[in-house]
């Protein structure tokens, strides 16, 4: 899982396997603060405390999520 920044560009990814967290537990990304994601992939197994929990993206705060696959 990555930790996104702050206004960040990801593009084209994949993420597998299991993903395990306490906070914004995302199969792709946990935190995406205004970054923009675009044409990736998450295939993941998740396992984390409900403040935030989603297949793709944890917590979207103000980003942009395009032609993304769960």
């Amino acid at each position: 899982m990555f930790y996104g920044g702050y206004g960040g560009t990801i593009t084209k990814c994949d993420a597998k396997g299991e993903v395990k967290g306490n906070k914004n537990v995302g199969g792709f990304i946990g935190e995406n603060w205004h970054g923009t994601i675009t044409e990736c992939t998450a295939t993941c197994n998740l396992n984390g405390k409900k403040i935030s929990l989603d297949k793709f993206v944890g917590l979207n705060y103000g980003g942009e999520i395009k032609d993304c696959k769960v």
